[in-house]
């Protein structure tokens, strides 16, 4: 049978982001989240934080079958001059507590600012509107590493000029324009639906 192209859309099950200049404020329920240095707020700096749960989705095998895996945000105010990166976050964190200063209101990340990897690293440019992201690499690999959950963080390019970004979160009234990722597959006559992904 002929190979051809499905899409499983999925939304976060946690996001929120962190702020240096105020290290140990949470903001687990704002309908944005905001990335980059703030102008005017001196050092400033804001991160996204998103988590996806695959495990209902996807068995550790199936990243064979995975042609392309995009995060898609949307974007509603701001700017950042230099773009801005996701790279995948190496330490889960609880929405609801998490800061600049600890992944879970208590305990610290390694590094404050949230404990990330550099070597893959996916640049975007800021826009109003639907931006696609590719992270295939970030999420095969966590996949084959045996990982239920996809953690992502989102931050600015560290350049000169560097200013403030938001997109929509999770708790967004406008559920169209919440974040997601895209798995993009390849299935043999039939469907891979949630149920036959997982199994």
């Amino acid at each position: 049978m002929p190979t051809r192209i499905d899409h499983t859309p999925i939304n976060p099950a946690e996001d929120t982001y962190i702020r240096q200049t105020f290290a140990t404020a949470t903001a687990g329920v704002a309908t944005s989240l905001s990335i980059g240095l703030i102008s005017g707020k001196g050092t400033d700096e804001r991160r996204g934080l998103l988590k996806f749960d695959l495990s209902g989705y996807l068995s550790v095998g199936s990243f064979e079958l995975i042609t392309k895996v995009e995060l898609v945000v949307y974007g509603i105010s701001g700017a950042l001059p230099d773009g801005g990166f996701v790279r995948k976050l190496t330490q889960d964190f609880d929405a609801s507590t998490a800061n600049w200063n600890t992944h879970d209101g208590s305990t610290s990340w390694s590094t404050a600012g949230g404990d990330y990897e550099d070597e893959d690293s996916h640049p975007f440019a800021a826009a109003v509107g639907e931006i696609r992201i590719d992270i295939t690499s970030i999420a095969v690999s966590a996949l084959k590493a045996g990982e239920t959950n996809l953690l992502l963080i989102l931050m600015a390019d560290s350049g000169p000029s560097v200013s403030g970004f938001n997109i929509r979160s999770l708790d967004s009234a406008t559920s169209g324009e919440r974040p997601t990722i895209d798995i993009e597959y390849a299935s043999r006559g039939r469907r891979l639906t949630r149920s036959s992904i997982g199994g």
